[in-house]
């Protein structure tokens, strides 16, 4: 996951990212930014651009932005999905590479 896309969305700041990797999946194209088709130069200036010449935009995408950070990804429900990733991990992923026992981290969490 981007973290520098969340950073951005929750200080209230626009985002203009390319629709790649976790992108689309963070952000709303037109909701709380904008997205772009990958190696599209042409499409990025324009957006940029929208964003420069718009204040009311600007203002609009990086309300919605803070408020989908604080929504979706707060701290509890991000520790909450790793948790469920370890918790759902199979056996051999979390034993030492040894094969002996669970990585102490994860026993004692357990």
């Amino acid at each position: 996951m981007s973290i520098v896309l969340l950073e951005a969305m929750a200080a209230g700041r626009p985002v203009v990212a390319t629709a790649v990797g976790e992108a689309p999946h963070i952000i709303e194209d037109g909701v709380e930014g904008l997205l772009v088709e990958p190696k599209d130069v042409a499409a990025m200036a324009t957006a940029l651009r929208r964003l420069i010449n718009d204040a009311a935009l600007r203002d609009r995408l990086g309300r919605c932005a803070v408020a989908k950070v604080a929504r979706r990804f707060t701290v509890e429900q991000m520790t909450r999905a790793y948790e469920d990733i370890y918790r759902n991990a199979p056996d051999d992923a979390c034993r030492r590479q040894d094969g002996t026992g669970l990585k102490p981290w994860l026993h004692e969490s357990l």
